[in-house]
């Protein structure tokens, strides 16, 4: 690894650690308004953006997905997980989430080829979540989707 990338990695790291600072604030408030919601996709979208440019935590697979997420009416996505590639976290708003889920069947999914999944149930691969047990709920005008 060069120096560069060594420093384009630390970057990341420390810019990710000021986001989730903001991320938990806004999250802390008593009243979450759609402007703190779009400012928690905003982060989500910026972190998803450092990780693929900077900390090399994407491929070009999953930054298609997370564009098209935002083409639906997301407020923000990122890549999460241990590995490279493992799922998206996505944040939309409930009266969008029935409908997102079954853009993102069909437009990205279907077109795939099928030996690329270990199913071929599509509500395997996307689906929704509401946040539980350590997690917490802005506002139940609003749902988590894993993508």
């Amino acid at each position: 690894m060069c120096i560069r990338d060594s420093y384009e990695r630390a970057l990341h790291v420390f810019q990710e650690a000021k986001r989730q600072d903001e991320f938990i604030q806004i999250c802390s408030k008593n009243q979450v308004e759609e402007a703190d919601v779009r400012r928690l996709g905003e982060l989500m979208s910026e972190g998803h953006r450092s990780s693929s440019e900077l900390f090399d935590y994407s491929n070009p697979t999953v930054n298609k997905l997370v564009e098209l997420c935002q083409q639906l009416g997301a407020f923000g996505a990122r890549i999460t997980g241990k590995g490279w590639g493992d799922c998206l976290l996505v944040l939309i708003s409930n009266a969008k989430a029935s409908k997102f889920v079954e853009h993102i069947q069909k437009e990205y999914y279907g077109p795939q080829e099928k030996q690329l999944f270990i199913t071929d149930d599509l509500n395997v691969l996307a689906f929704n979540s509401i946040a539980s047990g350590s997690s917490a709920i802005l506002d139940p005008q609003y749902e988590i989707w894993y993508v």
